[in-house]
């Protein structure tokens, strides 16, 4: 082989392995670039405790006859107080679908907390998500559910058939690491349940239920 040859042949050699060890030692602006968004194919498991402000009929008696002129319902106080567990999936790097069960409860403004009534709801969501770089994620969320309206006394637990209701909300994740978020969201809820059945006490629950919340929350991510 000639002498020229062999020094061209070393110099691509050594070319080679300098190539290597930077790329070895730091990461590329094409690696960098193209980073994993942080929510793409994972598995969210969520936590809310929070509370919530009674609207319209369902709210507040007074406020309801000063509004409405009527005294035909509004016999809830403010605030109420609701616990929400959430299981998600994200199918794309801003989007996922999701199960939620929310449990809602509310004192009477006259009996206090010998009569409450309770909201149960479960039902699927979708979440959209800012991907963008940083520890804060925007969001909003839309949901559709089946709700039931219960009344505890001591004297009886009773409790309606399921209604259709929906939810919409905004709020913001602050990621604590690859696993782990801490979040807040503002919500409105509304459920159809005026006409909705009580068989226990052969009668309906006579008003729908619409609140505005206000809630904090946990968030676990896997893998």
């Amino acid at each position: 082989m000639a002498r020229d040859e062999v020094t061209t042949m070393r110099l691509a050699l050594g070319l080679l392995q300098l190539l290597i060890i930077i790329s070895l030692a730091t990461p590329t602006q094409a690696l960098k670039r193209y980073k994993k968004p942080p929510f793409l194919g994972r598995t969210v498991v969520s936590g809310w405790i929070g509370a919530t402000d009674p609207l319209d009929e369902f709210g507040r008696r007074s406020t309801y006859e000063d509004i409405y002129g009527s005294t035909t319902g509004g016999n809830h106080d403010t605030p109420g107080y609701n616990g929400m567990f959430e299981l998600e999936h994200y199918f794309s790097p801003n989007v996922s679908l999701g199960f939620s069960y929310t449990q809602g409860r509310y004192n009477d403004i006259d009996l206090g907390d010998t009569l409450q009534t309770h909201t149960a709801a479960f039902g699927g969501f979708l979440r959209i998500t800012t991907s963008n770089p940083g520890v804060i994620h925007p969001f909003i969320k839309l949901g559709l559910s089946s709700m039931r309206v219960e009344f505890d006394s001591p004297e009886e637990f009773v409790r309606s058939n399921y209604s259709a209701a929906f939810d919409a909300g905004a709020g913001f994740m602050l990621l604590m690491g690859r696993h782990l978020s801490i979040n807040g969201m503002a919500n409105y809820t509304y459920g159809w349940t005026r006409d909705a059945y009580i068989a226990a006490a052969d009668a309906i629950v006579g008003f729908d239920v619409s609140y505005w919340g206000a809630m904090a929350g946990l968030s676990i991510y896997f893998p």
